[in-house]
């Protein structure tokens, strides 16, 4: 990228672990770790997080500005955001040796108390967090090993948020018809049409938020004209993905889901902060992931697929795995902090 504006958009991702300001004065360090939060996956790419750094600690709150009010109406997947940016950074500090406690607020805000002085936990290193990305292309047809999935799964789960995979051949089926219903259904929504056209981007795009055509396989023209035409005629999207489901979604090793029965902010932001380790877990494993969130957003398709998954608890958030296919993957655009 030689314009330099453009390059600004990706200037978040040149982090790493040896960058650590091992001599530099606690507020430093800490928005060293608060940077690895802004690299968190979130719908549309919304990036729905406001972060501030003090001495003592960071404070990740919602952003009522980038609300998704048709694809998010109760702003639960913003709050699930929260917890994937809060998941970075809490990986951070405890990799280098920073004890994390953590209070919530109604809205779920989150407060990370952080402090030097404890053992470093090292499962996961922050420079997985940077090669990670929402990779939404077919993958390979190669099956993921059992073994680490089970590990991943008994390794994540806790009270109020367990991880489920999917990969039978009748489950996965199950989860493609269930996507398929919800595309139906999302494709046919004008208003949901509008707004996610309003989160699309080109390929070349200077702006900070929003999806580039690039993460789903689209060339740069199309990823051009797209967008706009969206916004005067929304019945395009339902042509350009009749086939998603088969096409892309089909070719995955499995799904994941993050299970949970509590509704409440902090439960959202729970849910969120499982899912970002599953994803980083997978990631370490050679893997991508991508959410498909649409098939868990209505509530009737969603029991329906809990019923033929035999599932007792509720999918609260849904996405595929696999390998990645041959060829090159891009981050996609992020606001570097600026507190």
């Amino acid at each position: 990228m030689s314009n330099s504006r453009v390059a600004d958009n990706y200037a978040a991702w040149s982090l790493c672990a040896g960058d650590f300001p091992a001599q530099g004065a606690i507020r430093e360090k800490l928005r060293f770790f608060a940077r690895f939060g802004v690299l968190a996956p979130s719908v549309h790419n919304s990036q729905p997080w406001l972060i501030s750094v003090s001495d003592g600690g960071v404070r990740i709150a919602p952003d009522a500005a980038r609300a998704l009010p048709v694809a998010d109406p109760d702003g639960a997947y913003r709050r699930m955001s929260l917890g994937m940016c809060a998941e970075n950074i809490a990986i951070a500090a405890r990799w280098f040796g920073f004890a994390v406690a953590t209070r919530f607020e109604a809205d779920g805000t989150v407060h990370f108390d952080i402090g030097p002085g404890a053992v470093p936990e090292q499962d996961i290193s922050p420079d997985t967090i940077v090669a990670r990305l929402s990779d939404k292309r077919p993958y390979l047809d190669r099956e993921a090993p059992t073994s680490v999935l089970h590990e991943i799964a008994d390794s994540v789960s806790a009270a109020d948020a367990t991880v489920h995979f999917v990969t039978t051949a009748a489950g996965k089926r199950a989860v493609i018809d269930a996507h398929h219903r919800a595309i139906d259904i999302t494709t046919s929504n004008s208003a949901f049409v509008r707004e996610l056209g309003s989160q699309l981007r080109a390929n070349t795009t200077q702006q900070m938020r929003g999806m580039p055509g690039f993460v789903a396989d689209i060339a740069t023209l199309p990823s051009i004209i797209v967008p706009p035409l969206l916004q005067v005629y929304p019945p395009l999207l339902r042509k350009l993905v009749a086939d998603e489901a088969d096409r892309v979604v089909a070719h995955s090793a499995g799904f994941g889901m993050i299970l949970s029965d509590v509704h409440t902010p902090d439960g959202d932001v729970n849910v969120g902060r499982a899912y970002q380790r599953v994803a980083l877990l997978l990631r370490g494993a050679g893997m991508v992931d991508a959410m498909i969130t649409a098939a868990v957003s209505f509530d009737d398709i969603r029991l329906h697929l809990q019923r033929a998954l035999g599932l007792g608890r509720e999918i609260r958030l849904l996405f595929r795995f696999g390998y990645a296919r041959p060829g090159a993957r891009r981050h996609t655009p992020r606001e570097p902090l600026t507190t």
